[in-house]
């Protein structure tokens, strides 16, 4: 049996591009192709054929060897038999290789693919009338394209290509970049696993919900086989998540409530949803994920609870989503109602045959001095998957000779237990990669590489290499989220080599990571010479009182870690060979005296009662990790000479912390210092002369009143942030930051200007200057040190986002040139007293969101750039005028083609203006999705489907589907509140749109515009469920903020939208055939 393909595949391109050459290539497609190598694609267009080739049949190997198919279809691709044969294959590669196939139709209507109508029904024809009706081609292309027309893609009809494209590119990377979990070593069987399992997913039923469970013993493979499903078929769902070692995260504190965040992160790519509790969890999953077709593995569940807060039920999630949970408890499944189940059996012989060949000589056959001996293997190793995996891995590259000792070994096993032949793998290893492999085992599975390795690297054990081997021997594996994990039953196997210690007395051990044994041993005095490592880590509502006499005989003791425990006492009993320490509300008000650990390389006492260090840590000369966050007491940090291998140095919100040394500016190691919220700081090191500092954040240290001169250059500086100090002034030096990216100065009111090298900047990414004050005044200084804020020379080249949101300006005349800031995409201008923005304004070609919110003097919003997708202008009291808008009512030209969003709140002169008409307008010509917040509290009468619930419901027969262009949804508003609309099509979330709703002064119309999905009708039949939502405040209801709401369908003989009454199809005929239900 060979290896499987979902292990082993490997492709020579990333994207196929099929395309009408004379229609595309030297425009769409070219621009499209050229977009996607920008991005790293690794992209097929036939140019790259040689001449002479045999086109037909190297096209058909370049598509079998493609990840992915993008298929442009214009409006003479089927006039291509060429064409229509790479349609045909592509087609076919995608159903049995699961390829993915994306179709542009290229200002071409889906529906006349879908029902070869136009065009590309004259096509065909011209073809069947040269090949026969019924020639297998002829057929073969109808099917091809009738199957294309069903597939989620894009449909171009005008606007501006590049950002068209732009969205494409982007769709694209999120799938195909969407890194392919890594799977078990030389997998074997994983394809027969997917095709007996494919009965029990029913993947092609996509109009049921399921939730499939997969059970049997530990280290059978249950989550390899979930994660080659998951591979295969992610892609195919409108959001997916891998959930792995549930059993083990919701053991920690707040664990449950971490694994929620992590699914709704995953699927809908918001990382700022926090939850406050698991109900709370339970209600978002519901309600953001009910109308998604998802795929989900819940991986290693071992308790009903699990399964209640994080897939309650098949109702929580859209249509046709599969929710997979792998178990080894078969009555877990049946009392959560799971209907359909897969159980894990044991590989047959000739399956553990190949899985253990395959570890131990990377080959499915042995060599043949070594066919005897693996078959002495497999006799005494089961048919376990794990134990084939890690005992072939330990014997990989053995002689015969140590293969006899192994074999010796096995023989001895009683009863041959899984944890006495997984243990032969752990002898075999050195006495430091024994060490990672307990402290693995005992205290960071789970936990992230980059922390674990500083922690083990400073207990000296070689990490860099330890965990390599420790990989390559299949006893550990590291996530796609750079995470270390380690297969159950080998950490279970771990910790009984640590228990075999001292069976009986814990304290003769050399770990303690149980609470219980912990506690014990700590309470009860019964610490000795042999502890080597305590992590004690309780749940807040779970404190426990020690007294510090208990490590008095730990001599030995190298790693601490102490959380939720109250500890009092002389202290002075702490061993000096302690290597790494995180004491969670560390008692004491300064270090041991009698504390000297010379080898201590990380010390942790965040929220402590730390008053000073003491003089002991002037020993510490390997320190490379202080953090003393929340340590409220600390009042100085004193001469750090002595720690001159310090990296990082973390005191924020050490509230009462006064000054910093003039040592510590001179730590040439040191990358971040973290002193945010120190709101007593006032005096940092006079000079900085840190060559490797990287991070440099000063939030909030609103005592500091001086920036020390930067002495030497420091490059590697990326971020500074001195946001809300009551600095006047920064030094020229600081124009040396020349590595600067993240520039934050915001609510210093003090400040009246920047240095004049400021330009010299050229990395410098974001600059935020919101609430500095006396930039109003910045136009009248004239010191020759401190120059207008954008400088006359053409610098800054990499700025993209300039916020200078209430810096009460009057005007804009210190912009004295637009080089400085030709790459930037985002401009907030909000709340400052000019009364005209500059004409220049429309040259910044690449702005792509411009806030002019507040400011209550502007008259008249000029000419904006094309590239402009975001329009704010709240409260704009004093606006009367938009020239450019008004342009576009008159001329009915998109002047504005990448608009996306217009809030024009409490604009009341500029509506009144402007007349509904201009809403109309905007709602016509703006990019879609498109938004639009205007003053008003009728809904216009062309939406004819009208409700008060918030809720639509249509049902729309197929061959109106095919006309409908687009959606239009009016809402009447009355309070600032965040309000969100789901769209979803055949049970499936097909759109979302929201918007913050800021404080209105009268009712105002929520207008947004989304074009037809395309879809899969089913049984003739379209269903499409409008629904409008209140996101903010939760739990309230849509009633309370929407005092009506209408929905408009467009369709497409009518042209594009014509919003007026008298010329809208509300009257066709053929609306009496749509369903629609007000309240359902």
């Amino acid at each position: 049996m060979a290896p499987s393909s979902s292990a082993t595949e490997t492709w020579n391109y990333d994207v196929f591009l099929s395309f009408r050459g004379e229609d595309t290539r030297e425009g769409f497609t070219g621009f499209l192709y050229d977009a996607l190598v920008r991005h790293g694609f690794v992209t097929f267009i036939d140019e790259q054929l040689r001449r002479g080739d045999s086109i037909s049949d190297q096209l058909i190997g370049v598509i079998e060897q493609s990840r992915a198919s993008i298929v442009v279809f214009s409006e003479n691709y089927a006039s291509s038999g060429w064409c229509l044969d790479e349609l045909a294959k592509i087609m076919e590669w995608k159903k049995e290789k699961k390829q993915k196939v994306w179709p542009v139709f290229y200002r071409v209507d889906p529906s006349e693919v879908r029902h070869q109508r136009g065009r590309t029904g004259e096509h065909l024809l011209k073809h069947a009338a040269r090949l026969g009706e019924d020639s297998e081609r002829v057929r073969g292309w109808r099917i091809a394209l009738s199957g294309l027309a069903n597939l989620s893609g894009w449909h171009y009809k005008q606007g501006v290509e590049s950002r068209f494209i732009q969205q494409v590119v982007e769709e694209v990377s999120s799938k195909l970049n969407r890194p392919r979990m890594s799977i078990a070593n030389n997998p074997v069987r994983i394809d027969d696993f997917l095709e007996s399992i494919k009965p029990v997913l029913g993947i092609e039923q996509d109009d049921e919900t399921r939730m499939i469970g997969i059970y049997g013993i530990g280290g059978i493979g249950k989550s390899t086989v979930a994660i080659a499903l998951y591979n295969e078929y992610a892609d195919s769902f409108q959001g997916s998540s891998f959930l792995a070692n549930v059993k083990e995260t919701s053991k920690l504190p707040g664990g449950l409530v971490q694994v929620q965040e992590n699914l709704l992160f995953e699927i809908l790519g918001d990382r700022s949803l926090k939850l406050f509790n698991a109900d709370f969890g339970i209600s978002v999953i519901n309600h953001r994920l009910r109308y998604k077709r998802v795929l989900i593995v819940i991986d290693d569940v071992d308790h009903r609870d699990q399964l209640r807060k994080l897939a309650g039920d098949i109702g929580w999630f859209g249509c046709g989503s599969r929710i997979v949970i792998t178990t080894r408890d078969r009555h877990l499944l049946e009392a959560h109602g799971i209907k359909h189940s897969y159980e894990m059996k044991e590989l047959n012989y000739l399956q553990s045959y190949q899985l253990f060949c395959l570890n131990a000589f990377r080959e499915p056959n042995p060599p043949e001095l070594f066919g005897e001996l693996t078959s002495h293997i497999l006799d005494y190793a089961k048919n376990l998957p794990l134990a084939l995996i890690v005992l072939g891995s330990f014997l990989f590259g053995k002689t015969p000779k140590e293969w006899e000792s192994a074999i010796a070994r096995l023989k001895s096993v009683p009863n041959r237990e899984y944890n006495e032949i997984l243990k032969i793998s752990y002898d075999g290893l050195d006495d430091f990669d024994q060490a990672i492999f307990l402290d693995i085992a005992c205290f960071f599975n789970g936990e992230s590489v980059d922390y674990v390795m500083k922690i083990l690297d400073a207990c000296k054990f070689f990490p860099d290499i330890g965990i390599r081997v420790l990989t390559d021997k299949s006893l550990v594996s590291v996530d796609n989220n750079n995470k270390l994990w380690m297969h159950d039953l080998l950490r279970e196997m771990g910790r009984e080599v640590v228990r075999k210690e001292s069976p009986n007395n814990p304290g003769e051990r050399s770990r303690l990571w149980f609470p219980d044994d912990a506690i014990d041993v700590l309470t009860e005095n019964l610490g000795t010479n042999k502890v080597e490592a305590i992590k004690l880590v309780l749940p807040e509502t779970e404190e426990v009182y020690l007294n510090a006499k208990a490590f008095k005989r730990m001599k030995r003791l190298r790693l601490l870690i102490i959380h939720n425990v109250h500890v009092s006492g002389d202290f002075d009993y702490l061993s000096n060979n302690l290597r790494w320490i995180e004491w969670e509300s560390y008692p004491m008000s300064s270090l041991p005296p009698n504390f000297h650990p010379q080898n201590l390389v990380g010390l942790y006492l965040f929220n402590s009662r730390i008053k000073h260090l003491g003089e002991g840590y002037k020993v510490f000369k390997d320190l490379r990790h202080m953090n003393l966050e929340k340590s409220e007491c600390l009042t100085e940090i004193p001469d750090f000479s002595a720690l001159p291998n310090l990296e990082s140095l973390v005191l924020d919100y050490c509230t009462s912390l006064v000054e910093l040394h003039d040592s510590v500016g001179l730590l040439d190691k040191l990358i971040t210092l973290n002193l945010g919220y120190c709101f007593h700081l006032r005096k940092l090191p006079r000079i900085l002369k840190l060559k490797s500092l990287r991070f440099l954040l000063l939030t909030r240290c609103r005592s500091l009143e001086k920036f020390p001169e930067v002495l030497e250059d420091m490059e590697l500086l990326q971020e500074l942030r001195l946001d809300k100090t009551p600095l006047s002034e920064l030094p020229p030096s600081v124009a040396g930051l020349t590595g600067l990216e993240v520039f934050y100065v915001s609510g210093c009111k003090k400040l009246k200007g920047l240095p004049a090298g400021i330009y010299k900047l050229k990395q410098l990414k974001e600059l935020h200057l919101q609430n500095c004050l006396q930039l109003g005044q910045f136009s009248n200084i004239g010191r020759e040190d401190c120059l207008p804020l954008i400088s006359a020379e053409p610098e800054l080249p990499a700025l993209q986002s300039l916020i200078l949101r209430n810096c009460k300006l009057p005007n804009l005349d210190f912009f004295r040139s637009l080089d400085c800031i030709s790459a930037l995409k985002e401009l907030n201008l909000s709340c400052n007293n000019f009364n005209e923005l500059p004409p220049w304004i429309s040259r910044l070609s690449n702005l792509q969101k411009l806030d002019l919110s507040y400011c209550r003097k502007l008259k008249e919003i000029p000419n904006l750039p094309q590239s402009i997708e975001t329009l704010i202008a709240i409260d704009c009291e004093s606006l009367e005028s938009f020239p450019q808008l008004s342009s576009m009512i008159q001329c009915s030209q998109k002047l504005l083609p990448a608009l996306k969003s217009i809030n024009l709140t409490n604009c009341h002169n500029l509506a009144q203006n402007l007349g509904i008409s201009a809403a109309n307008v905007l709602l016509n010509e703006g990019n879609p999705p498109f938004s639009l917040i205007w003053p008003g509290d009728e809904i216009p009468e062309w939406f004819k489907y009208r409700t008060r619930a918030g809720f639509f419901f249509f049902q729309i027969p197929e061959h109106l589907y095919d006309k409908l262009y687009g959606f239009a949804l009016c809402a009447v508003v009355k309070e600032a509140f965040s309000l969100q609309l789901s769209l979803a099509m055949n049970g499936q979330e097909a759109a979302r749109a929201s918007d913050d709703l800021f404080p209105m002064d009268s009712h105002h119309l929520w207008l947004i515009y989304l074009e037809c999905p395309i879809v899969k009708p089913l049984n003739g039949w379209c269903y499409f469920e409008f629904s409008l939502e209140v996101a903010y405040p939760h739990g309230s209801s849509i009633e309370e903020y929407v005092e009506s709401a209408g929905v408009f369908l467009e369709l497409k003989e009518d042209g594009r939208l014509n919003w007026t009454v008298e010329g809208s199809s509300l009257s066709c005929t053929h609306f009496e055939e749509v369903m629609y239900y007000e309240d359902m």
